[in-house]
């Protein structure tokens, strides 16, 4: 994983926690969407690691419709598993 992306990741991992702490201050921001979303999603350590763009493989699709703390939790400990 090259520098930009563990970093994006890094980033996406701190905005999850933020959200499991205070799910009433929910942002839709996502660094590693801004650095790969253009390009369909390809070199995002998530789509490399389920082979679906936009995050359809992973627990944020459940959090996006209820918003729950367990999908938030669950989102981060995913992204936590794409670690180096």
């Amino acid at each position: 994983m090259n520098p930009e992306t563990l970093a994006a990741l890094q980033a996406s991992i701190a905005k999850w926690r933020r959200v499991c702490l205070n799910p009433s201050e929910v942002q839709e921001d996502c660094p590693l969407c801004d650095l790969f979303r253009k390009i369909g999603c390809d070199g995002c350590p998530v789509f490399t690691r389920t082979r679906y763009p936009y995050c359809l493989a992973t627990p944020y699709i459940a959090w996006y419709f209820d918003h729950s703390p367990i999908h938030a939790l669950a989102e981060l400990r995913f992204l936590e598993s794409l670690l180096p």
